[in-house]
């Protein structure tokens, strides 16, 4: 799939996960569960994430692809759709998460957002044909959609599926006034 339908799809995954649990959504949240959905790329020759700009200066030049050097690591380290989209990575994640969250207590809901973003790219992937090594290291792929009607990157299926996550994102913030009111509110 592409970015814009990782992305999009984190989004509502993540503020899903947060109401039904009444966790606190924010646009921070937001951001990491964004980020999440892109992080599974980061083994992929071309991803998103691995040219996201991050700007440093007043300058339009002034920015930097924090994510290049580690995206060009993966690349190197790992196949495409192997560890990465796998479940043995999300426990590596989580993992990490309670490190960090022990030495630094960042609050909990952070990795919650970036984890729900990370998985939900996996749920994604897995309606693509070729599907993800979600058990990794066992190879079988893992398909959630038949072949006949699984999607290709980039096809007119992907951009249908797409412009439905739209009409649901806009759908779920229009009846949930008081959602759209606490990711306004900085």
């Amino acid at each position: 799939m592409s970015w814009y339908t990782h992305t999009i799809f984190a989004l509502i995954f993540t503020l899903i996960i947060f109401q039904v649990f009444n966790l606190p959504a924010s646009i921070l949240i937001l951001a990491l569960a964004g980020l999440g959905g892109l992080a599974p790329d980061l083994d992929a020759r071309q991803s998103k994430i691995k040219h996201l700009k991050v700007p440093i200066g007043r300058r339009r030049k002034d920015y930097i692809k924090p994510f290049l050097p580690l995206a060009g690591i993966f690349h190197i380290i790992f196949r495409h759709r192997r560890l990465m989209h796998s479940l043995l990575f999300i426990f590596i994640l989580i993992a990490m998460a309670f490190g960090i969250h022990y030495f630094y207590s960042v609050p909990a809901f952070y990795y919650i957002a970036f984890l729900l973003g990370y998985f939900s790219h996996l749920l994604v992937d897995a309606m693509t044909k070729s599907g993800i090594m979600f058990f990794y290291p066992w190879k079988k792929s893992i398909h959630f959609l038949p072949k006949s009607i699984s999607i290709n990157t980039g096809s007119i299926n992907e951009h249908l599926f797409f412009a439905f996550l739209i009409l649901v994102m806009a759908l779920w913030l229009k009846f949930n006034p008081k959602l759209l009111s606490n990711l306004m509110a900085i």
